[in-house]
């Protein structure tokens, strides 16, 4: 017979590889390198919003965010090389970013308070058990 231990051990999410934490910074990196290294009518800048919106899946809040400040610092670079913010898109790029990094980290502060909420109704169950 399982004991409440062993089926809220076997429930909870296991702990990822913190190498995979790497694997966003490494998109951004190689989405800077094909971008310098395309022609150029090739423009693939716009992919690093790629970044911060799979970091999530491999990291907390920190390397989210993290992720999310390198990806923005990349387009600002980027842009800075191939004319500058003020050439016509760069600061659309640029605003949907930050966009897009602030819905991230938004929903991982929902995800955590969630999971913390959801821990807390686990060890009162138990307890009542």
């Amino acid at each position: 017979m399982q004991t409440s231990h062993d089926q809220a051990a076997r429930v909870r999410p296991a702990k990822t590889n913190p190498v995979w934490g790497t694997l966003p910074v490494a998109v951004v990196v190689v989405i800077s390198i094909i971008e310098l290294l395309a022609p150029g009518s090739v423009h693939v800048g716009q992919l690093l919003a790629v970044a911060p919106a799979i970091a999530p899946c491999f990291a907390g809040i920190r390397v989210t965010a993290l992720t999310g400040v390198i990806a923005l610092a990349a387009q600002a670079s980027l842009a800075q090389v191939n004319g500058g913010l003020v050439q016509p898109g760069h600061m659309e790029q640029f605003i949907a970013m930050i966009l897009v990094s602030v819905s991230v980290l938004l929903i991982c502060f929902a995800r955590k308070r969630h999971q913390s909420t959801l821990e807390h109704v686990r060890s009162v169950s138990e307890a009542v058990q």
